[in-house]
């Protein structure tokens, strides 16, 4: 859109800026609003566009200036409102303010959709998915094709944080005071962990290896020195500690790592004093330390808590939010690039749920199979007194057992070699008969295994089929994987996410691959296509790796919850605002009929006033009402005024803010109507 000459109307200069806005260009955006500011210093729309391009020009303090004085001279126009909101927004502190100038905009104009989705970005900033999620739906009630608050609708129920969700928008703190306070937390527990883990490590190899109990114990006691020295430098650079609860409340990961820290000192502690004495002691094939229980079960947490908190984590960001229903959301936004990529990341996560799903019901499959099959154990149910001694032949005792009524499996008083049928027990008073085993460890082939001391086996015992139960648990689930994945894929269809990434495709392919395979593998016959599940599933972790590897070096996003991004309303404060030709308001100014109306208890209400005041050069009318008008404004500040004049009529439609004695109403809409003719008088 070419210049405006130097005598134009300064609205042509705000056209010619906004025009440049929204082709994103700022700096000839802000040259064209500081030419209409500089014609008409009163009009509220060359402030607002120049506060806009100081935004994109990342000159945030001037932007809210210009938006403040947008404000000033419109203080009832929800853009300027809004303006105002989206400037405050970027400031250090300014969320508060940000939420009430945005809360007004909503007031103002509530058929608008930028109000509330300016309200729903900040309501999601602050991790309040719900308030967001209801903002974005009040904002595509108003416009469906909104794809801003389509895509960050999806967030909300992928539970979509910020890489900051220690800090609280709303505190009056500086975000770079709250990083720099969680920086130094996560500094002091990585360097506690491991400066830990090390010394535990060559405390326990010296008093085992080199049989230093005592030395190697001292050494670690001091080692803890150095423990009060690293939190005293780390918490020296926290000037927030007030805050510190909080961010620990509000950050998930932050909090569990100073945890971890803690228990990792109280469990150095435990290890270094139960290090046990070098006395091993020789046990069938098997070398036994003769004490240190507590001593390596604190070595495994101090070494092995970095891995299991890894492990975690992948777990619960795997399970957070609702990712198929985020998805509807992001396709029906095709060919947005913000769209597309939140569709790939929620379909990566969609993958590591599939992922974990799978894992679960092969090793289910696993664990219920080895306690029916494995050698060990048989499980015994209804015995209400358990016996002393068990009767064998070639007279071979078996070890004492002692259980107490009602218990339901005996374990580990006879091992059953490759036989997971039980059958055939006989209830005798005093005496139970178990027949039909085949085979006994240890033992050569018993008909009949005497219990004696047995006051009742009430039924049959029966444990068998133990393979069978849990392939009837599991491969519904294991097959239900690749549907769901199916659906999945065909609901981001219209993104054409897979074309742009085909590490996704080759996930999602060896996904399924793994869940049929497995699902197979459980009949005995194809035992070998559990080979293949088990390759497969570790294919997509190596595919995941290679994908996150190649996007860390590129600098592009990952697949990763961190590369979900928000997406950027149309800026909806590019309007121009409703001013007043010079009949209307030279007929507000002078007319004597002028009715104001408002939105009373009983519905709408219109009284006369005396007159308009005055008539602001931006547009401002100010009115003197009464008391009823007062509280309806407080209770809806939309309000129309009607001036009569010999030509013609006007209606003012606009939002009326009380201000000392008037009424000040800032023009939203202006209708000019003619009186009809005489002719027309006579036609009726």
């Amino acid at each position: 859109m070419p210049p405006p000459s130097d005598r134009a109307d300064p609205r042509a200069w705000c056209g010619v800026a906004a025009a440049r806005l929204r082709r994103d260009r700022p700096e000839e955006a802000l040259e064209a609003a500081r030419q209409a500011v500089e014609r008409d210093p009163h009009g509220e729309w060359g402030h607002r566009l120049a506060s806009l391009a100081l935004e994109r020009l990342g000159r945030d303090s001037e932007a809210v200036a210009s938006a403040q004085e947008a404000v000033r001279l419109a203080p009832g126009s929800w853009a300027a409102r809004l303006r105002l909101a989206g400037a405050l927004r970027r400031l250090p502190a300014g969320w508060r303010d940000a939420w009430e100038e945005a809360g007004r905009a909503v007031r103002y104009a509530p058929d608008e959709p930028g109000p509330h989705a300016l309200t729903g970005d900040l309501a999601l900033i602050r991790g309040d998915h719900e308030t967001a999620a209801a903002s974005y739906r009040a904002a595509l009630r108003r416009d469906p094709a909104q794809p801003g608050a389509r895509v960050n609708l999806g967030l909300t129920f992928l539970r979509w944080d910020r890489h900051r969700d220690h800090h609280d928008p709303a505190w009056e703190a500086d975000p770079r005071d709250t990083g720099r306070a969680r920086r130094a937390l996560e500094t002091w527990s990585r360097r506690i962990r491991l400066l830990l883990a090390l010394a535990l490590t060559a405390v326990s190899g010296a008093g085992l290896g080199f049989d230093l109990h005592q030395e190697a114990r001292i050494a670690g006691y001091l080692v803890l020195a150095a423990v009060p020295v690293i939190t005293w430098r780390q918490a020296a650079k926290i000037s927030v500690w007030p805050l510190v609860p909080a961010m620990l409340g509000r950050d998930l990961w932050l909090s569990v790592s100073v945890t971890v820290a803690a228990m990792t000192v109280a469990a150095y502690v435990i290890g270094v004093t139960g290090l046990p004495a070098l006395e091993i002691t020789l046990t069938g094939s098997f070398l036994t330390p003769a004490a240190g229980g507590e001593w390596a079960g604190a070595l495994g947490f101090v070494l092995f808590n970095a891995p299991a908190v890894l492990v975690l984590r992948l777990l619960v960001e795997a399970w957070r939010g609702r990712p198929v229903s985020a998805l509807t959301h992001f396709a029906k936004v095709p060919g947005d690039p913000v769209a597309v990529r939140d569709a790939d990341v929620t379909l990566w996560m969609i993958v590591g749920r599939a992922w974990w799903i799978t894992l679960t019901a092969a090793l289910t499959w696993l664990a219920l199979t080895t306690a029916f099959a494995t050698p060990g154990t048989v499980a015994v149910t209804g015995v209400l007194a358990a016996p002393d001694t068990f009767a064998m032949p070639d007279d071979r005792a078996a070890p004492s057992v002692s259980a107490g009524p009602g218990v339901s499996a005996v374990a580990g008083t006879f091992v059953v070699s490759g036989v997971p049928v039980v059958l055939g027990a006989l209830a005798v008073p005093g005496v139970s008969v178990m027949s039909g085993l085949s085979a006994v460890s240890g033992v050569s082939v018993l008909d009949a295994l005497v219990v004696s001391g047995v006051s009742a086996v009430p039924g049959v015992l029966a444990v068998s089929g133990g393979p069978l139960v849990a392939g009837v648990v599991v491969v519904p689930v294991l097959l239900a994987v690749p549907v769901w994945l199916v659906l999945a894929v065909r609901r981001a269809r219209p993104l054409r996410v897979l074309r742009g990434d085909r590490w996704l495709g080759a996930a999602l392919g060896l996904l399924a691959v793994a869940a049929v395979a497995l699902a197979v593998g459980v009949v005995p016959e194809v035992a070998s296509a559990r080979r293949v599940g088990w390759a497969a599933l570790g294919g997509v972790v190596l595919v995941f790796a290679v994908r996150g590897s190649l996007a860390w070096w590129r600098g592009a996003p990952g697949p990763t919850r961190a590369s979900l991004v928000p997406r950027d309303h149309p800026a909806a404060d590019l309007g121009p605002s409703s001013g007043l030709s010079d009949e209307v308001r030279h007929a507000a100014t002078f007319s004597r009929s002028v009715v104001l109306s408002y939105s009373g208890p009983g519905g709408r209400r219109s009284v006369a006033v005396s007159a308009v005041t005055s008539v602001s050069p931006s547009g401002e009318m100010r009115v003197i009402a009464g008391d009823d008008a007062w509280e309806a404004v407080e209770r809806d500040p939309r309000v129309a005024v009607f001036v009569g004049d010999p030509r013609f009529w006007a209606e003012v439609r606009g939002v009326a803010i009380a201000d000392n004695d008037v009424l000040r109403i800032t023009p939203r809409e202006v209708l000019v109507r003619e009186y009809p003719g005489r002719h027309q008088a006579r036609t009726r």
